[in-house]
């Protein structure tokens, strides 16, 4: 067998590769290497290549076997099906023992802004504290459906859930890509009542209607905010979502909530990003768009029994992905998957990698 594989590699701000680079091998006894079967392209990974940080190997979305296991590793074996969440989490840290793991520090107590994972698009990738960071696959689930599980799902129900949405609420999500759609879809799945999307895409204005959404508006065609006060008789929804990181998408969220209500974001909104402006009022002499609402932001909720629980609700309660995938690309063709996904015209939602 080879050292090495093939991997997709960061080289510099907005430059890729595709080289041979080390199989990752046991570095510590909490450690799984996984042999990839199916990896992803998410927004996020644009956002590494706009970053001036060190070279990495790209990808954080993962579904693989198990290749290799750790000593401390238990109740796994060597060609397990798995999935990763795409923040790590070390179960010995004060956010990982209260609860928080999409917000542990690390085993230091350093860590800031959560352990993402990266290096899934390659031939194989190593987990770090992969007891807590992993969860066996039914088989029932296809490799595509239970990679959302790690992220973009797990994201998507994380915005309503901590909220915390309630039945029947009304929702409005602002921007219907990947994330976007799985809001739908977990909006649905928490039992929301009216569920409306936001996007100027048509394809993706028709996917959302197929995971659930009620109601989709183009904002080019009107005030998206004028129109969803129309579908509330004027008050406004109950959860108002940012689903991609755009200010102005921020802000017609908060002239959407109403009051009582809450704007919750999910959105990346970009490293050259210092500040988000929101707005205090809408047209009337009183700060209608802020007072008494909640604002939260959120990571992906991970770990491994959040994944357990997400698996069984795709398993039991039968939810489709399938509009999802638009798009698979062979491991060596991963650079021609980035451009087709930045590329608008390509009409691409979520691309899936595999090795």
């Amino acid at each position: 067998m080879s050292d090495t594989m093939l991997a997709c590699v960061r080289k510099g701000v907005d430059q890729l590769a595709m080289e041979q680079i080390p199989i990752p091998t046991i570095q510590e006894p909490t450690d799984v290497i996984l042999k990839v079967r199916l990896a992803a392209i998410c927004g996020t990974d644009v956002h590494f290549l706009e970053l001036p940080i060190p070279d990495i190997t790209m990808g954080h979305e993962v579904v693989g076997e198990i290749d290799e296991l750790g000593d401390k590793v238990e109740g796994y074996q060597k060609g397990d099906r798995v999935v990763m969440s795409c923040m790590l989490a070390c179960g010995k840290c004060a956010a990982c023992l209260q609860g928080e793991p999409s917000a542990c520090i690390g085993p230091g107590g350093k860590v800031q802004h959560g352990l993402l994972m990266h290096g899934c698009q390659a031939e194989y990738v190593r987990v770090p504290h992969a007891p807590n960071s992993i969860c066996k696959i039914p088989d029932s689930l296809t490799d595509e459906q239970a990679i959302l599980a790690g992220d973009i799902f797990s994201t998507g129900m994380g915005v309503l859930e901590r909220v915390p949405m309630r039945t029947g609420d009304t929702i409005a999500i602002f921007a219907l890509g990947p994330l976007g759609l799985c809001t739908v879809k977990a909006a649905r799945a928490l039992g929301a009542g009216k569920v409306i999307g936001v996007d100027p895409d048509p394809l993706r204005r028709e996917t959302a209607e197929k995971m659930g959404a009620n109601v989709t508006i183009d904002p080019g065609e009107g005030d998206p905010v004028a129109k969803i006060m129309g579908e509330t008789d004027g008050f406004g929804v109950d959860i108002s979502v940012e689903a991609v990181g755009l200010a102005e998408n921020l802000q017609a969220a908060f002239k959407s909530a109403r009051i009582g209500g809450a704007i919750s974001s999910l959105g990346v909104y970009g490293f050259a990003t210092q500040e988000l402006p929101i707005p205090l009022q809408t047209g009337t002499p009183v700060p209608d768009a802020f007072y008494h609402r909640k604002f939260l932001t959120t990571l992906c909720p991970s770990g491994h029994f959040r994944l357990k629980r997400l698996l069984d609700l795709m398993e039991y309660g039968k939810l489709d992905f399938s509009p999802l995938w638009t798009n698979s690309f062979p491991l060596e063709k991963t650079i021609e998957g980035y451009e087709t996904f930045r590329d608008h015209s390509k009409k691409a939602i979520k691309i899936g990698i595999k090795p």
